[in-house]
Order: structure tokens, then sequence, then C-alpha cells
């Protein structure tokens, strides 16, 4: 049986995030001090057949509300790195209750079953390694000291 888009993107946030008990988000699924990973203000993931929304512990009930209404039944067609329709209003009504400025996007991707294999590719091994370097560098939250594991 197929998962999904929308069970995929629920796999999604329940990977990247722990939830309180009401499914609101509290950190960043990190190996830090949860104070040193506190999750986004709000997560929207969108596909062809609908949207997954989770917000975080400290948004308001009536700005999630407002929140719903923005984003409503919407599905994303056409260039998965367009901006939903939506984004600007969404980020105006949530401005007051950012705790940074940041966004982080997509999109994620889901691949078919069988594929064929690249033929420029690199398959990484310990000799080579190094050439994953900068895609792998961590920074610690709480000191700011690279943790890279290579």
């Amino acid at each position: 049986m197929a998962i999904s888009d929308i069970e995929l993107l629920k796999m999604q946030v329940e990977t990247l995030f722990v939830a309180d008990d009401f499914g609101r988000l509290r950190f960043v699924n990190e190996p830090y001090d949860d104070e040193a990973r506190p999750a986004p203000n709000l997560f929207v993931g969108t596909a062809r057949y609908g949207s997954i929304v989770r917000f975080g512990s400290d948004i308001p009930e009536s700005v999630c509300k407002q929140i719903e209404v923005l984003i409503g039944d919407y599905v994303h067609i056409g260039d998965v790195r367009s901006n939903p329709p939506f984004l600007d209003d969404l980020m105006e009504v949530l401005r007051p209750y950012l705790k940074t400025d940041r966004v982080w996007e997509g999109p994620a991707y889901r691949f078919p079953k069988s594929m064929q294999s690249p033929h420029s590719g690199v398959r990484i091994n310990n000799e080579n390694s190094h050439l994953l370097k900068a895609e792998l560098e961590i920074i610690d939250p709480v000191n700011q000291n690279s943790l890279n594991p290579l």
C-alpha cells in the first residue's frame, strides 16, 4: 500500500519536532538541551492533496485560527519551489510572535520505487568522506562550535 503525500508530511513533522500532548511544537528533534533547540512558531507542509499545519506552543489559539483560515484547504499545484499565495499574509499575522526572522523552506521529495542510477554520482566512503564536510557541518547552538562529524 502506497503512503500518501499527507502521511509523509505527517511523518516529516513528527520526525523533525517534539510536540506536546496537544500537537503543539515544543522542540527541534536534535541532541541538545531543550532550551537550545526551540521549535519554530509554525510548520506548514503543502502537497498536491492538502496541507499539514502545526503550531508552536507559544502561538495563541486565536492566531492559530487566523492562520488556519488563511491556509484553508490549500493544495500545492505547479512548481514545488514557488511560495504559496498566503505566505505574505501569514507572515504578517505571525510577526508579533516570531522568535526569529529565519524561514526554512523545502521542497522535500519522494522518489519512485525504481530509478536509474545516475552516471555522474560519487559513492561516498571513508576515503572520500571529506567531500561532504561542508554539507554536514553542524553548529552547536549553545557554544557556536562546529560539531562536524567528519
